[in-house]
């Protein structure tokens, strides 16, 4: 696949999983340490919460070192009374922890000249923890021109021919960094509602026209369309 091949692609794609899942919005005002919180509250609640229950966070500790040594029940309280509640705190806490472990401070500073390979191994291991939120930070917040190979992304990304693995960089050739997050952001959420690792359920996905593992469990049906079906009808709406 040529270079042109993989941009049209690519952004093809992306238009696809638009038009499924929405634009991600994110209102990127703060640190990048705290736009990764942002991020991971944003996986259970709006944009507008996500900002909120930060800022009750920072408003009920003394500050994010004592949050890192927090229990996470007290963590959970803060954030309110919401299913993800639990979950969302140990994620907070894990990331702080990993910070602190690394820098001995509680900034993401140390990653501005670093690849997004050491910001994936940041947040590495830590259980079910929002892929896109360490895009956030980095693309949108730091402005690294490199997009986040997570194991979401790769997978999705994979599938499509568009990378080969997780140490291909194509992706970062062809869109912008805006692009470059919200097709993180779409793809992940992709990764966890259709294009699961062991099953995908290629008969409900909007890219399997385009898609090698797709295409490969025939054709698709009348019912479930595709990338190519899904663009083509974006057209006519127009």
């Amino acid at each position: 696949m040529t270079n042109e091949q993989s941009r049209r692609l690519a952004l093809k794609a992306l238009s696809a999983l638009k038009r499924k899942y929405g634009t991600p919005v994110a209102r990127v005002t703060r640190p990048p340490l705290e736009e990764l919180l942002v991020g991971i509250l944003t996986s259970a609640m709006s944009e507008r919460k996500a900002h909120a229950a930060l800022d009750a966070l920072a408003a009920g500790f003394v500050d994010w070192n004592e949050v890192r040594i927090s229990d996470v029940n007290e963590i959970a309280g803060v954030l309110g009374d919401i299913e993800e509640a639990l979950h969302l705190a140990r994620c907070v806490r894990y990331v702080l922890q990993r910070v602190y472990d690394i820098h001995n401070e509680m900034s993401l500073g140390f990653l501005q000249d670093k690849s997004s390979r050491e910001a994936v191994r940041l947040v590495a291991q830590i259980e079910r923890f929002p892929e896109s939120a360490i895009a956030r930070a980095t693309l949108l917040a730091m402005e690294h021109e490199s997009i986040p190979l997570t194991p979401g992304l790769v997978s999705v990304c994979r599938r499509l021919g568009l990378i080969e693995d997780a140490n291909d960089h194509r992706l970062d050739k062809h869109l912008p960094r805006q692009k470059l997050y919200e097709l993180h952001w779409l793809a992940t959420r992709h990764a966890m509602t259709v294009c699961l690792a062991e099953e995908p359920k290629c008969e409900m996905c909007v890219l399997r026209t385009d898609c090698r593992a797709g295409r490969a469990k025939g054709p698709v049906s009348r019912s479930t369309g595709g990338a190519g079906r899904a663009a083509k009808a974006g057209k006519t709406s127009r």
